[in-house]
């Protein structure tokens, strides 16, 4: 497969396919029906409702796990709400108890959250607002912790977002979506308006808009190349404006290590950018066949479960031997293969700030001649606890992976490589 072929594939793989799209049709059009019903008395799945967040930008891919949408309320219970927030959350809550009965619901600050399999929906209430120097309506939502009702404007963004795209042929959506692939794959806390903001900031700087304005799939290399460098050359700002709507979008974790390391990839080997993207981006061909065969035994988390990074877990590894110091190494090790020859083990284990509870997920992938020579590259998806114990088996550059997963959903992940090599100082 030549190179753009590949990110034309990637791009078809990371779109919403249509039964994925009823499905979130479906919980929309249910949490609006009920809301309509009662604060309205009418029989309605789509009205005063808007989808907002990535799936309302367009920007949304197939793992996608976070959906967000308003509903208005009837301008006639501005009054009532007016100095208590909070009811109008709870009030929102209850109602969408009596319609999911067995869903876990909560409200929280801003939102009622509605806990479905593998995905939820965060519902705002909100009051419409009419500007009339301004064509589109923005909306007030209530903020509990400071009892007041703040502005958002989603329209906005939404037709910011649908601008660029058009300015660009549709290059603005697709790395859009691609940098969500990216975040995905390396664990980072970054949230969908950043990744969107930052793609427009890119795409609207005069020289990468003369340059890629009207690029084709030949050129994504060297787009995500300099999108890449763009990212990694980005200062330390604790917000950016979002475009369209001008609020200010908070960085939640600091992503220009994280650009760097994927910009450092870039040109390495035939498969840098599967390494960037993950799952979803082809393999591409090697260009020498093996003359050793081997069961694929890898197994992928993103074949399992929705992957949205919401928070962080790190792995730590301690190099054991009898007649030997123990050795901790964090983020990777360099392990002279003395340590295989006298039975050494390696003991992974990790921090994380989520909160319990949650489920533990690991994946041990074997690499080099020596695993595939012995059948025994592994790679399966394994439940586990906090630590995992494991012999130094094999020369190769192997790597662990580790998934925390809350309500059938991967919100933390990290991995760790483990080389282990012939002539390394112990």
């Amino acid at each position: 497969m030549l190179l753009p072929d590949a990110f034309k594939a990637f791009k078809e793989k990371l779109s919403i396919n249509t039964e994925l799209r009823q499905s979130i049709s479906k919980k929309y059009c249910g949490i609006t029906e009920a809301l309509n019903d009662s604060f309205r008395c009418i029989s309605s799945s789509t009205a005063y409702s808007l989808q907002v967040g990535s799936f309302g930008r367009h920007t949304a891919i197939k793992s996608i796990s976070d959906l967000d949408m308003v509903y208005i309320l009837p301008d006639e219970l501005r009054s009532e709400y007016k100095d208590s927030p909070e009811k109008i959350l709870y009030k929102t809550r209850d109602i969408l108890v009596k319609k999911y009965p067995k869903t876990n619901i909560r409200s929280d600050r801003l939102v009622v959250c509605v806990h479905f399999l593998k995905c939820y929906v965060e519902v705002q209430p909100v009051f419409e607002i009419y500007d009339k120097n301004d064509s589109l309506s923005y909306f007030e939502y209530p903020d509990t912790y400071k009892q007041s009702w703040k502005k958002t404007k989603p329209r906005h963004e939404i037709h910011a977002c649908k601008y660029k795209n058009d300015e660009t042929c549709g290059n603005y959506y697709n790395i859009c979506k691609m940098i969500r692939a990216w975040k995905n794959n390396f664990g980072i806390k970054i949230g969908g308006l950043l990744i969107d903001t930052l793609v427009y900031n890119f795409f609207s700087q005069d020289t990468f808009k003369e340059k890629y304005c009207t690029c084709s799939f030949d050129i994504y290399d060297q787009l995500l190349k300099d999108f890449f460098f763009y990212l990694k050359n980005q200062s330390n700002n604790s917000y950016y404006h979002a475009p369209g709507s001008n609020q200010q979008v908070r960085i939640k974790e600091k992503f220009i290590k994280k650009a760097e390391e994927a910009y450092n990839i870039i040109d390495t080997d035939k498969n840098c950018w599967k390494k960037i993207f993950g799952r979803y981006f082809p393999q591409m061909e090697s260009l020498f066949c093996s003359s050793v065969h081997y069961r694929d035994t890898e197994e992928f988390i993103e074949d399992y479960y929705p992957v949205e990074i919401k928070g962080e877990v790190s792995i730590t590894a301690v190099v054991s031997a009898n007649g030997f110091r123990p050795r901790t190494y964090t983020k990777s090790a360099s392990i002279s293969s003395v340590y295989k020859k006298v039975k050494a083990s390696i003991t992974f284990s990790i921090s994380t700030n989520i909160n319990h509870p949650y489920t533990v997920k690991w994946k041990i992938l074997n690499r080099g001649d020596e695993a595939k020579a012995r059948d025994c590259i592994r790679g399966q998806i394994i439940t586990s606890g906090a630590e995992r114990k494991e012999p130094l088996t094999f020369l190769g550059n192997h790597y662990v992976e580790c998934y925390i997963i809350q309500d059938e959903i991967v919100i933390a992940r990290d991995r760790f490589y483990v080389n282990i090599e012939e002539n390394l100082d112990k």
